[in-house]
């Protein structure tokens, strides 16, 4: 096989089955994939033992993690914040196991500008969680969350931008969720 390229891709959005997205990151001459669905379960639900098992499996196949594509920050604001801090520690126990330190997250639904402090709180633990393993938090600018506009996703970098934390630019999700069609000139 020939060199492969430095890439990743959610293989999950092809198949929601391990097998079939190792088939297709090989075919692609693909090195790495953004893990979120793994036999049809997303990556936080894995156990250690079940995240140790996958690893042999990527190793195996010569593939990579790029990132874990988490749940972490898309609920709503008024959910207890606990359960969100413990799944995101798992999570930074499932990038070790797995050779990554970027683990994507969110901002939470339901927010109003009356809701930015609590939001830079709860973002603000996240990170401090990041710094002591160390991973990197990867913010996307999902629709419908704080984030979802650039300036509340450039608030965001202004106040944690870090080796520990940065933004996803996902330039669909200006278009859906802000209808800012020309969002590369106006949001980048």
């Amino acid at each position: 096989m020939g060199s492969r390229v430095k890439l990743s891709f959610f293989a999950d959005e092809a198949t929601p089955m391990l097998d079939g997205q190792l088939r297709l990151a090989a075919s692609l001459g693909l090195d790495r994939l953004e893990l979120r669905i793994v036999d049809g379960r997303n990556i936080s639900t894995l156990s250690e033992e079940e995240t140790r098992t996958l690893a042999r499996r990527l190793d195996d196949a010569g593939i990579g993690v790029s990132a874990l594509a988490s749940p972490v920050g898309k609920v709503s604001l008024s959910a207890p914040f606990a359960p969100q801090l413990a799944l995101l520690e798992h999570l930074c126990v499932q990038a070790s196991i797995l050779g990554t330190r970027n683990i994507r997250i969110f901002s939470f639904f339901d927010t109003t500008e009356a809701d930015t402090a609590e939001v830079l709180d709860r973002i603000g633990q996240m990170v401090e969680l990041a710094r002591r393993y160390p991973v990197r938090l990867l913010h996307e600018n999902d629709a419908a969350l704080f984030g979802h506009s650039a300036g509340r996703c450039a608030l965001l970098a202004e106040r944690f931008f870090s080796e520990h934390f940065a933004l996803v630019y996902d330039p669909g999700n200006f278009v859906w969720g802000e209808g800012v069609a020309d969002n590369v000139a106006s949001c980048w």
